[in-house]
């Protein structure tokens, strides 16, 4: 009798064990889940932002460009309006 007592205590033991394992592993995927979602959105956030910066970038260069074509190759001009680009990108875009 005493041996079906203490085989049925671990029993109850071992079930009560793996309904508390099962029970507890729901809030802990839930929190990875919420961690992955939080995670994917910094992280498109990121990519949109170096995304824009590099398009402005380019942008200005397109546009350098442009105004060295115009001036038939003469750079004179080009230091005074790269600065000034710099400078706005700089300020602007916090790229350097």
């Amino acid at each position: 009798m005493r041996r079906k007592r203490i085989g049925f205590t671990l029993l109850s033991f071992i079930i009560c064990l793996f309904v508390l394992s099962v029970i507890s592993v729901f809030p802990v995927k839930y929190r990875i889940n919420v961690e992955k979602e939080r995670l994917r959105y910094i992280a498109e956030n990121e990519s949109n932002h170096i995304s824009f910066t590099i398009t402005n970038v380019m942008e200005r260069v397109h546009t350098l460009t442009v105004l060295v074509i115009d001036h038939e190759g003469d750079t004179a001009f080009f230091y005074d309006v790269a600065d000034e680009i710099h400078t706005n990108v700089k300020s602007y875009l916090g790229v350097t």
